[in-house]
C-alpha cells in the first residue's frame, strides 16, 4: 500500500504525515511509501500503478481553489479505481458535494476537531484501507505479489499478456 497526501498548508501536511506514521506503527500496517505534496500535478505524476488499493488523503481547498481536491479525486479514480480516498478539510459544508463528484470517498475528516478524534479517524481509515488490500477485488482477478509489491486486477480489465524484451518478464496490457 502506498499513501498519498495532498495538502497545501505545510503545517497541516506535516501534522497529517506524522499522525499517519504513528497510526501505521501503532497498528503494525505495512506500507511501501508515504508521498506528501502541496502540488496536485506532483501527486498525479507519482501515481504510477493501478490495482494496488492505495490510500489518498486529500484537502478540498488547494491554493485557494475550493473544489480542487474533488477534481483531483476524479483524476485519481481514473488512475486508481480501487484506491481509498479520504477528504481532510476545514470545509465541512462541502461534504454533500463529494457525492456529486462520484469518487466514492471513504471518509470526510474535519481538521478542526479534537486531536484525539482526528487521530482516531485517520487510524480507522488506514485500517480499512489495509483490509481492502487483503481482499480480492473480485473472485475472478489476477493477483501478483512479490517482496516489493502486490497488485490485483480483475481479468475483465486485462486485454492480454505479452512477453517482454527483458528476460524473465512479461507485460500486462490493460483493456482501458
Amino acid at each position: 500500500m502506498e499513501i498519498f497526501i495532498l495538502e497545501d498548508d505545510p503545517i497541516q501536511r506535516h501534522r497529517l504525515e506524522k499522525i499517519i506514521k504513528e497510526a501505521l506503527e501503532k497498528s503494525s500496517i505495512l506500507y511501501k511509501k508515504i508521498f506528501a505534496t502541496a502540488r496536485p500535478v506532483q501527486l498525479l505524476n507519482e501515481i504510477n500503478s493501478i490495482g494496488n488499493h492505495h490510500i489518498y488523503f486529500l484537502d478540498l481547498e488547494i491554493n485557494n481553489h475550493l473544489r480542487k481536491g474533488l477534481e483531483i479525486a476524479q483524476l485519481i479514480r481514473e488512475k486508481d479505481p480501487y484506491g481509498t480516498i479520504v477528504f481532510v478539510t476545514t470545509h465541512s459544508e462541502l461534504a454533500p458535494k463529494t457525492f456529486a463528484y462520484k469518487v466514492s470517498a471513504l471518509d470526510f475528516i474535519e481538521k478542526d476537531q479534537s486531536d484525539f478524534e482526528f487521530r482516531k479517524r485517520i487510524e480507522e481509515c488506514l485500517i480499512i484501507a489495509n483490509q481492502y488490500q487483503q481482499k480480492p477485488i473480485s473472485e475472478d482477478s489476477f493477483i501478483f505479489e512479490n517482496k516489493y509489491t502486490k497488485f490485483q486486477i480483475p481479468f475483465s480489465e486485462i486485454l492480454y499478456f505479452e512477453t517482454s524484451e527483458i528476460p524473465h518478464k512479461i507485460n500486462l496490457v490493460p483493456s482501458k
